[in-house]
């Protein structure tokens, strides 16, 4: 924490000076990543719809949500290590960033070009959010330089990725539906309310 009051948030700026034809050489480890990032796309748009009909296996949509609420319910029961053994496995296949490109659950309304779009919007969404950010100072009342740049940082990074789950996430089937899901979500909600406020805390 600090003492200080003042409120200031700086970013760079991009003018004309800045765009050069060294910009856009393959000697630029920026452009080079860009290109890596959209060749690896293009490759997920254009074989992810073969590779889900490949590995659904005949599953509908219904035998997805299925099993959603079957993990869900594992929330509930008695631990142990095979219960956590499958949610980690779940976890991982519907809401690791990577991972879950390929390997998530078959029959997944989340499929791999719709996850290839998100991935490929976190990354240029990090980048940009880097680009405007490095070297610039932030100042927030009563926080430290490094708390400021977090806090900074995460409210220019929320909207992009937000928006690019919204328009592809699905309502649960009403036949399906768990009321659980709201304490879910309002769990999730809090959990990282206190991994932020913990950050604050802990830090140096």
């Amino acid at each position: 924490f600090s003492t200080s009051t003042e409120f200031k948030i700086s970013v760079n700026t991009i003018s004309a000076e800045d765009i050069t034809l060294d910009a856009f050489s393959t000697s630029n480890p920026a452009f080079t990543l860009c290109i890596v990032i959209l060749g690896i796309a293009g490759l997920a748009l254009i074989f992810g719809g073969r590779l889900d009909k490949l590995r659904s296996n005949g599953q509908s949509l219904e035998h997805f949500w299925a099993k959603y609420n079957e993990n869900f319910h594992l929330r509930f029961t008695d631990r142990s290590v095979g219960n956590f053994l499958k949610r980690l496995r779940w976890g991982l296949r519907s809401k690791h960033p990577w991972l879950a490109v390929i390997f998530h659950m078959p029959g997944d309304f989340m499929n791999t070009v719709k996850r290839a779009i998100i991935l490929v919007a976190l990354l240029f969404n990090s980048m940009a959010v880097l680009m405007l950010l490095r070297g610039q100072a932030q100042s927030i009342p009563f926080l430290s330089g490094s708390s400021s740049a977090m806090i900074v940082a995460v409210i220019f990074s929320f909207p992009t990725p937000t928006f690019a789950i919204r328009v592809f996430m699905r309502p649960i089937p009403s036949h399906l539906h768990i009321k659980g899901d709201v304490f879910q979500k309002q769990q999730g909600f809090f959990a990282g309310c206190f991994a932020c406020f913990a950050a604050l805390i802990l830090e140096e």
